[in-house]
Parts: structure tokens; sequence; C-alpha cells
């Protein structure tokens, strides 16, 4: 088989005008890889900082949890809460948030006269504690 070049030829200007828009979309090419690689190495470094994120709130989450557990529950005297299985307490305290939401729930919007039974009620207690 032969082979059978051609030669074709432009004028300058042409030639100039063709060779810029090669280079033009060459530069474009060159542009768009970049930005593939770029792309994907944050998403890489955003997996990995992902991986670690959710690493540091579990265990977050495990150490805020023990710390709950060490906590000593305020609701209860501690003369009671010694006899009782942290278990029951807990139970306890929850029956007593359960209770006070419902209370919060049912109460009428606040106004004057309400903030003036809060501050009674509070009197009420400190004098109880005192």
């Amino acid at each position: 088989m032969e082979e059978r070049q051609v030669y074709v030829s432009f004028e300058n200007e042409e030639y100039k005008a063709n060779k810029a828009e090669l280079l033009r979309c060459k530069v474009a090419l060159v542009n768009l890889q970049k930005n593939i690689t770029m792309l994907s190495a944050t998403r890489s470094s955003k997996r990995r900082l992902l991986a670690q994120l959710l690493k540091q709130v579990s265990s977050t989450g495990f150490v805020v949890s023990r710390l709950n557990d060490k906590m000593p529950d305020s609701s209860l005297p501690k003369h009671i809460r010694d006899k009782m299985p942290k278990a029951q307490h807990k139970n306890t305290k929850e029956k007593m948030v359960k209770e006070k939401v419902k209370e919060i729930i049912e109460a009428p919007e606040m106004d004057i006269g309400g903030l003036d039974r809060e501050l009674l009620e509070l009197n009420r207690r400190i004098k109880a504690l005192g």
C-alpha cells in the first residue's frame, strides 16, 4: 500500500487565525483537566474530613454520655438517690421532666399575673429550703 501526502496551503492570516483558535482550545482543555484534578483532590479531601468528623462526633457523643452517667442527679436528694438503683432514679427524673413539660404545655401564656404567680412560687420554694 502506497502512502500519499496531500499539502494544503492557507493564506498567512487564515493560518494564524486557525493556529490561534487551536491553541485557545488546547488552553481550555488544559484548564478543564486542571479543574477536574482539583475537584478530584477536593472530593477525596472531603471524604477524609467527613470520616474524621464522624469519628470525632461519635467519640464526643460517647464522652458526653459517660459524663451524663457520672453527673449527679439534681432532682433527687442525695440520700434518696444513693438508696435507689441508678435505672430507677433515671426513670424518676424522666417522669419529673415529663410532668414539668406537661405543666408548661398546659399553662396559659405568661402575662404579668403569670410572672407574679411564678415569683410567689419561687419565694415559697426559697422559704421551704431556708
